[in-house]
């Protein structure tokens, strides 16, 4: 609803962002001077009473914005902030709220969220490392530019731009980091903030802002953290202990070698070049999914790489055991309760080398890779046989192990992994059907007999799922798969209620937008944690997409699993003798796709027994008698004259070659006297024929 002052308020949202902006492109250097002072006519009153009112109205907004930024990020002192400018004669042209940490509350150095009038009708906010001081006090200023010595996590939007709002609004700076520091010493460049603008935008909604906002301070955390001197220990080796001796050139070189390094093990050091050039193994799989010991084990084979072709010293530990990793990072060891054990730092040359590689290209498959990986609701969907259940256990270990589906093509090691997971916990598995509900999936209540009193009572008992997300919650970094076979055969309303909304990847414990729903039967609180995939897989046959419950539909997304003959080639399933199965395959499905439609096709895995000594007319034909003539059979209703459309019956050189045979109806065979008046007789009976099975023409002549 609107208000008196301007500043339109929206339903649910906890601060007004896009009122505050508003009040500062209406009412930024608007006059003002004491309503209560002598000679002061009413009409003026009243408009200098409206601009005090308006000014306070936005102060407690970003006095609210910076409560809610102070809880989520400890961020727990913010000073006085204020609507006049220092002269007091109009109101201010620019906003700010300074966070800072209490303990280092006296320093002058704050993550601060400032509203900017840009131009007449423009606004925008801009959230900055900052510092409160006029440029005097040299010591202070060297302290806070000491966030030079960071690399900038271009990856988060952060720029550098020199001046303040003191001054007018801060200006980019397009200058590498080594010239920037140059001119701050030389006095060219009086203060240098790095700092992120949101700028507005059409379709802009307070959420957004929040959003984007939470995102520029948790960047901005670790640069604050190094100016005011948290850390407790400094990055090691320094270069006096030890020195690689390797240019950008040579990392750039050696890296973009394929036959060097391997693009897969190349993700630590692209994600930490991401992540602004330092984060530990557990926060990057917390940002990016895998494990941490994936990505200490790429790091690992990526040193030695280096090494190997540059035979570059190695840092020697006091044990005498030579080390990588100091090839590629400086290191330090984390205090109890942080994200990881140890730390590492990308080293100068490497974290240009990155950047270099970056714009030549080299990651821009593993991007690609991430995105389409790492989908955390994921549904495979196609028609029976195409391998659904048998991708199901190569994705969730991929996801698991942080390895990309190429890389697993023994089935067999797939499977052992898999059960690994799933004894461990990692891995949890169920089937949708009819009957399946909300009490198995989430929470239900059990009856419970008291044998001693013979009395029935009632417990609370956890369902799979919920049970799944309590452990998968207790190791946030590994990453969780819940596997739902055949999904849309459940009633999805039944099965997740309320909770639907829970399982968006926005709305997971930890995101931006983390919902919560309090369970009906327990009162608990409960949210689905971050790292926990739902893969689901969907048979067209029983129910095509366009069908699914819209609510799943669009929280998932699909990746379609047909038919593929080629896969019957790579495994040498694809011959019988001198029968070519896959291009037999092929044609039924041709028939099956103009007679019916593509979801009911036959999928290719029927036929993947047919290698070595399978080969074989037996086992040709098990498969037609156990599974596509069944299937048939059900696609088409028992409509038998379109089955033997399908198998090419109609058109046979023997009828001893039909799967299915056709014999003429005669009534007087069946019934005694003349019964076409009463009943209409079918023209013809069809029988299968148990012979054909055995004959190899029968199958060729499919074709």
């Amino acid at each position: 609803m609107d208000n008196q002052y301007g500043i339109t308020f929206e339903e649910n949202t906890e601060v007004n962002y896009i009122g505050v902006l508003n009040y500062l492109r209406d009412n930024a250097g608007v006059p003002y001077s004491n309503p209560e002072a002598d000679g002061i006519e009413e009409k003026e009153k009243q408009r200098l009473l409206e601009v005090k009112q308006r000014g306070r109205v936005a102060i407690a907004e970003l006095k609210k914005m910076a409560t809610v930024f102070a809880e989520k990020y400890k961020l727990d002192k913010y000073m006085p902030m204020t609507w006049l400018d220092s002269s007091n004669i109009k109101t201010r042209r620019y906003l700010w709220a300074q966070l800072k940490y209490s303990k280092y509350a006296d320093i002058p150095i704050s993550i601060s969220v400032f509203v900017e009038r840009i131009k007449k009708d423009s606004t925008r906010y801009r959230v900055s490392l900052e510092i409160k001081n006029d440029g005097t006090n040299k010591e202070e200023m060297s302290q806070y530019h000491s966030h030079l010595d960071l690399p900038l996590n271009t990856a988060a939007g952060l720029v550098y731009v020199s001046g303040s709002n003191e001054w007018g609004n801060p200006v980019v700076i397009n200058e590498s980091q080594e010239e920037i520091k140059q001119e701050v010493v030389s006095g060219k460049i009086k203060k240098v903030q790095i700092c992120k603008f949101v700028e507005r935008k059409g379709d802009e909604t307070n959420l957004y802002y929040h959003t984007e906002i939470s995102k520029v301070i948790e960047a901005l955390i670790p640069y604050y953290e190094y100016v005011i001197g948290i850390e407790t220990m400094e990055y090691f080796p320094s270069l006096s202990e030890y020195d690689p001796g390797i240019i950008e050139e040579e990392y750039e070189r050696i890296l973009g070698d394929e036959n060097l390094v391997k693009r897969t093990w190349l993700d630590t050091i692209y994600y930490l070049y991401l992540m602004g050039g330092v984060a530990s193994c557990k926060q990057i799989a917390n940002k990016y999914g895998s494990a941490a010991s994936h990505y200490n084990r790429n790091a690992t084979h990526v040193a030695e790489a280096v090494h190997k072709e540059t035979n570059c010293p190695l840092h020697t530990r006091e044990t005498g055991e030579n080390q990588y990793w100091p090839v590629l990072f400086w290191g330090k060891a984390l205090p109890t309760g942080s994200e990881g054990t140890f730390s590492y730092k990308l080293r100068e040359p490497l974290m240009e080398a990155i950047k270099k590689l970056e714009e030549r290209g080299v990651f821009q498959e593993m991007e690609e890779a991430y995105n389409m990986a790492y989908d955390k609701n994921l549904i495979l969907y196609g028609p029976p046989g195409t391998g659904k259940t048998y991708n199901s256990a190569i994705y969730a270990v991929a996801i698991c192990d942080g390895m990309s589906r190429e890389e697993l093509t023994d089935y067999a090691a797939v499977m052992a992994r898999y059960n690994e997971l799933k004894k461990a916990g990692r891995i949890a598995f169920t089937t949708f059907h009819q009957s399946y509900g909300y009490e198995e999936f989430i929470e239900g209540i059990k009856p419970v007999v008291d044998d001693v009193k013979g009395e029935i009572g009632y417990t609370i008992e956890p369902g799979i799922f919920k049970k799944f997300c309590e452990k998968a919650e207790k190791c946030i970094a590994e990453p969780h798969i819940f596997i739902i076979d055949e999904i849309n055969r459940g009633n999805i309303s039944k099965i997740f209620g309320e909770l639907i909304t829970l399982i968006e990847c926005t709305k997971r414990e930890g995101m931006p937008e983390e919902a919560s729903a309090v369970l009906p039967y327990s009162g608990k609180e409960f949210t689905v944690p971050s790292n926990v995939y739902i893969l689901g897989t969907m048979n067209t046959a029983d129910r095509s997409i366009a069908l699914m419950d819209t609510a799943l539909r669009r929280r998932f997304q699909f990746i379609e699993m047909m038919p593929d003959t080629q896969v019957l080639v790579d495994i040498h399933a694809d011959k019988v003798e001198d029968l070519n199965v896959a291009a037999m395959l092929e044609k039924i499905n041709e028939r099956i796709t103009f007679l019916y439609d593509r979801e009911h096709t036959i999928g290719h895995a029927f036929f993947t027994e047919l290698q070595g000594e399978n080969a074989t007319i037996e086992k040709l034909q098990s498969i037609f008698e156990k599974s596509v003539i069944p299937l048939l059979q059900e696609y088409f209703y028992e409509d038998y004259k379109k089955i033997q459309l399908v198998l090419g019956d109609n058109a046979k050189s023997s009828s001893e070659l039909k799967f299915i045979v056709d014999h003429k109806v005669v009534a007087k065979d069946i019934f005694k006297g003349n019964v076409e008046d009463v009943i209409d007789l079918p023209e013809k009976r069809y029988s299968i024929n148990q012979t054909a099975f055995t004959n190899l023409n029968s199958y060729k002549e499919i074709l």
